[in-house]
């Protein structure tokens, strides 16, 4: 008997079929070269490249690229870090292509560092991104977890300064236990005194109540909390159990001296002087902001979670542009916190010139 075609297996046509024509759906999917693709019994998990432009594939839909999901798998695993200035543990739930892991560990003050990723497959294929991580998992001080990640935040007794959570799209089945406002308690639970924690959304495939809803969930537990869109697509949710958020970023804009972060971010030489503008421009809403956007919205539970059934439905809804006016209009041009206020009123053409390069 035939075995099943692993590219096709790969390819995601149930995601990625809607935006090709029937003419070029399979001419697309065969441009691809396969160079890993295993079935675990988590997921089945494969790495694909044409022309340079590697992806991991997980069940079809493209989770991490050496492209165009750089800039936010970087901002994932840096931008918390800066956030809390002199963390000393960071836990990273998923570890994907592991450039966010490795992003976490750029600015080298942290001593202890745990990866937790459920599927050894994907442990196996990050191995095709080393290039881009630098070889995270062979980095001092990092402990691979081959684990559950709400399993390990739930029984482990270490206490992080630094959480991030990177899981899939929550229409992914088993994703939407990681947007629950168990799960965030349960993270807020691990987190040492003033820590911080950064979860990922996204505008794209999405129902606008979909995302009110993650921000609400994710406020309810953490109400001091900020919004960063990255281009127009990615929402990083970074929170606080400390008394305020303003204290990190006003911390953040006024001791800037993290010399990796712009090798860390960007392939071109970004002076530090606009480092600080770079990153603030990304804000869009602070805890006023966040709570005005999703009041009224449903808060996940573990025994209500609705986004299990409602996500899939948005998956071909094209939302990204409705979801993202949303958002900006938030700030109308002008974000609550001060510190961001006052490094965007010095901000020159150029600096706005280099967001705007950021993000191409």
């Amino acid at each position: 008997m035939p075995s099943w075609d692993p590219q096709l297996l790969a390819a995601g046509a149930y995601k990625y079929a809607p935006y090709l024509g029937v003419a070029d759906l399979e001419n697309e999917f065969r441009a691809w070269r396969l160079l890993y693709h295993e079935d675990g019994s988590t997921a089945t998990v494969s790495v694909r490249e044409m022309a340079g432009q590697r992806s991991l594939v997980i069940d079809g839909k493209v989770d991490a690229s050496n492209m165009g999901d750089m800039l936010t798998q970087r901002l994932l695993g840096l931008l918390p870090v800066l956030l809390h200035r002199q963390p000393e543990s960071v836990l990273v739930l998923g570890l994907g292509s592991g450039v966010t892991a490795a992003s976490a560990l750029a600015p080298g003050a942290t001593q202890r560092r745990d990866l937790v990723e459920i599927s050894p497959e994907v442990v196996q294929a990050s191995a095709f991104f080393s290039k881009e991580t630098g070889s995270v998992l062979s980095a001092a001080g990092v402990n691979l977890i081959v684990a559950d990640g709400r399993s390990h935040l739930a029984f482990t007794t270490r206490q992080y300064d630094v959480i991030v959570s990177e899981p899939s799209n929550p229409w992914m089945a088993g994703i939407a236990a990681l947007f629950t406002r168990e799960f965030f308690e349960t993270a807020r639970a691990r987190l040492k005194p003033d820590g911080v924690i950064c979860q990922w959304a996204h505008t794209y495939d999405i129902s606008p109540g979909d995302l009110k809803s993650i921000v609400r969930t994710f406020t309810s537990v953490f109400p001091e909390s900020t919004m960063w869109l990255v281009g127009d697509g990615d929402l990083l949710l970074i929170g606080t159990n400390g008394a305020a958020i303003e204290s990190h970023l006003a911390a953040l804009a006024a001791d800037w001296r993290s010399e990796s972060t712009s090798k860390t971010l960007w392939d071109v030489t970004v002076s530090d002087a606009q480092m600080p503008f770079l990153l603030m421009s990304l804000l869009v809403g602070g805890p006023s902001e966040m709570q005005r956007y999703s009041s009224g919205a449903t808060v996940q539970t573990d025994d209500r979670m609705a986004l299990e059934f409602t996500g899939p439905r948005a998956i071909y809804g094209r939302s990204v542009a409705d979801n993202t006016a949303e958002i900006l209009r938030l700030a109308d041009g002008e974000p609550s916190s001060p510190a961001a206020r006052a490094i965007l009123a010095r901000a020159t053409d150029d600096a706005w010139a280099a967001a705007g390069a950021m993000e191409i």
